[in-house]
């Protein structure tokens, strides 16, 4: 997410939940030929291994970088994303220059923080509900968060109030899963993340109360 383009990293957002998808439709799947749950663990927890060569390739953080003062390494990344976005970065000794400034900045602000006590902690949450503006990002995004929570979980054990086998069940999750994954990027990007939230929010809750009073 730090080495994409502010245009694309809110798809990039969307997209990262997408191997996810995939993995529940695999999962059932592979739950349905493979009915002993230690072999299925086994099954599922192998291939993870494949991924350990990535850690050689992926790089790290920026900002952690510069908080270690590897600033040269910190430099590296960001011209391969620079790169990578077509963007032209300032002379090498300006983001030094930057670099140091922030570090400076965070470890005032780490020293600051140590000698907080814990009433101090405690008030700090209280920034959140300060003004009108942020009171109503903070309320909206904590009950978004444990309505999405919710519902999801409500749909993973619901299995069983539906006329068909707990593997199609979890198939058709996933599979209801791949148009939102597939639409909503070229959706965002073209009338942005409110509307479309809006809407898909209002549309899921439409069509889980509708299960109401649709007869089994």
């Amino acid at each position: 997410m730090e080495t994409t383009s502010p245009k694309v990293r809110a798809l990039a957002g969307i997209l990262i939940y997408t191997p996810w998808t995939i993995y529940t439709l695999v999962f059932s799947g592979l739950a349905y030929f493979v009915r002993e749950w230690r072999w299925l663990m086994l099954g599922i927890s192998l291939p993870n291994l494949l991924v350990l060569p990535a850690l050689w390739y992926i790089d790290e953080s920026v900002h952690w970088l510069v908080v270690r003062g590897e600033y040269g390494h910190a430099l590296r990344i960001l011209k391969k994303a620079a790169k990578w976005n077509k963007a032209e970065l300032p002379p090498d000794e300006d983001i030094i220059y930057q670099f140091k400034e922030h570090n400076a900045e965070v470890q005032k602000t780490q020293k600051a923080e140590a000698k907080q006590t814990w009433k101090e902690y405690g008030m700090n949450i209280f920034i959140l509900f300060r003004t009108p503006k942020l009171r109503t990002i903070s309320l909206v995004m904590h009950l978004n968060f444990f309505v999405y929570g919710m519902v999801f979980y409500g749909l993973a054990f619901s299995g069983g109030s539906f006329n068909m086998d707990l593997f199609s069940y979890i198939a058709l999750m996933g599979a209801l899963e791949l148009p939102g994954q597939i639409l909503i990027p070229p959706t965002v990007s073209r009338i942005g993340r409110k509307k479309v939230y809006v809407v898909s929010f209002l549309l899921a809750g439409i069509m889980l109360l509708s299960t109401a009073v649709i007869p089994k």
